[in-house]
Order: C-alpha cells, then sequence, then structure tokens
C-alpha cells in the first residue's frame, strides 16, 4: 500500500509487533528511534520539535512513553515531546492514531494514568484518533505487562499479591488492537475515540489465577496488604533494581 505510516517508539511489547503486522499488510512502515543523526530519529525529551528531520510520513501511530522516578520529568517528556511529534504530523497533514490507556483518568492515583490522560486531551486539539485498550496481550510471548506476571506464574511456587486494590483489570488480545488500528488508517472518516476491552474484568488476583490456569500451573497466592507491597517496590526502584512490577501500576488499581 502506498500509505507511509510512522510509529513512535522501537523497543516496545507493542510497537515492534505491530510494525510486523502491518509490514504484512504491505504497508511502508518505520519505528522512530533515539540513535542522533539516524533519518527516523525522534526523542520525546527534545523541547523543540523543529529539531526533528523526519521523513514524510501519512499515518503516525504514537506510542512512544518514557518513564522516570518523577513526576514532573515523566509529564514534561511524554508531554511536550507527544505536542512535538502531533505538530510534525500536523505539518505533513497525517492522521494521528494514539494509543492511550484503559488508566487514563484525571483522578488516575498513578503518574502513568494521569499523564496518559492529558495526552488524551492534547490529543483532542489534533482530531487525533484514540484507542483505549485494556491490558494488551498475547499468549505466544512473554513480553510486556501481562507477560511478566505471567513469567512470574510459571516460575514461582507462590506469590505475594496485594490486596485492598479497588480497580479491575481489562484485557485487550494484541490481535484486537492491531485489526482496530488497521481500520482506522483505511477509515476516511476523521476522530474517533474508541475503547478496547474484552467483557471478562479481573482483580489482580484472579487475572493470576486465569494465567495459571492457561498454563497449567498450580500457584499459591498469599494476599497482602498493598501498602505494603508498593513501598517494598518502591524502596527496591530507589536502589535502581529492576521489577516485573512498578510501585506506579500498584497505584493505577486504587
Amino acid at each position: 500500500m502506498d500509505k507511509k505510516i510512522l510509529i513512535t517508539g522501537s523497543n516496545g511489547f507493542i510497537s515492534k509487533n505491530l510494525k510486523n503486522y502491518l509490514l504484512l499488510k504491505k504497508y511502508k512502515v518505520n519505528n522512530t528511534n533515539r540513535i542522533e543523526g539516524d533519518i527516523s530519529f525522534f526523542d520525546l525529551k527534545d523541547n523543540l520539535y523543529i529539531k526533528n528531520k523526519l521523513p514524510k510520513f501519512d499515518i503516525l501511530i504514537h506510542l512512544a512513553y518514557l518513564r522516570s522516578s518523577s513526576y514532573l520529568l515523566e509529564k514534561k517528556y511524554n508531554f511536550h515531546g507527544s505536542k512535538n511529534i502531533f505538530n510534525i504530523a500536523k505539518n505533513f497533514n497525517a492522521k494521528i492514531i494514539y494509543i492511550s490507556s484503559q488508566s487514563a483518568s484525571q483522578n488516575s492515583k498513578s503518574n502513568y494514568g494521569k499523564i496518559k490522560y492529558e495526552i488524551e486531551q492534547l490529543s483532542n486539539e489534533y482530531n487525533a484518533n484514540i484507542i483505549r485498550p485494556g491490558l494488551v496481550y498475547d499468549l505466544n510471548t512473554d513480553l510486556g505487562l501481562y507477560g511478566r506476571i505471567s513469567i512470574l506464574v510459571k516460575k514461582m511456587p507462590f506469590l505475594l499479591v496485594p490486596n485492598g486494590l479497588k480497580k479491575k483489570i481489562n484485557l485487550c488480545n494484541i490481535d484486537t488492537l492491531f485489526s482496530k488500528i488497521n481500520d482506522l488508517i483505511i477509515s476516511e472518516n476523521d476522530y474517533k475515540k474508541i475503547t478496547l476491552y474484552e467483557d471478562q474484568k479481573y482483580t489482580l488476583e484472579a487475572l493470576i489465577k486465569k494465567i495459571a490456569e492457561i498454563n497449567n500451573k498450580k500457584i499459591f497466592i498469599i494476599p497482602i496488604n498493598y501498602k505494603i507491597i508498593y513501598y517494598i517496590i518502591k524502596i527496591l526502584e530507589i536502589l535502581n533494581i529492576k521489577l516485573p512490577i512498578s510501585s506506579d501500576s500498584i497505584k493505577s488499581l486504587l
């Protein structure tokens, strides 16, 4: 197909698989990267979008997101970085597809959820198409947050699971997400906001049990107050210890 598609982010679970999916559909697809001097260079940390000299594209699929231990820095990078890439898309008269999150909410307890919501509001100013998927999963891989939980379930005889979390988790199969993105690429209509959830909702404990059942694994779950787990994870993050789940992910379920 003649449409040139640019996907922001090159290392993410969704972005890597999406590029392969769209290439199979015969689109011309490229990912941004953070390699100085590369034709596809784009960095959310850049302050001025005029620094970027990306080749012309027809469709922007915005997935890139930078985490930070500082809320202010995380917001600065992602909000202003999103505005920069949206301005580039606007200059090219390109259609924008922004992949948001089920966590996006003005009242979210998590930094990620609050910032994703603010980028949604920004997206509206650019007539972007917005997709709010549930927790994206692919049963054929252990990548992404779902995949990292799956690894724990497969390896561990027991798991400490935070209780007292109010929000439930919606799921979204990666193929469903990609099919909807393709629909938006093809569509001639302007601006859609789409929530993409499966019908079933899960508590974190119920999701772990589901993953264990899928993998024919018996696992012993030990409920523990979420505050204890949150602060343990927070301390480990300060020590720069990589974990399969972040303290901010715990906050997103409050």
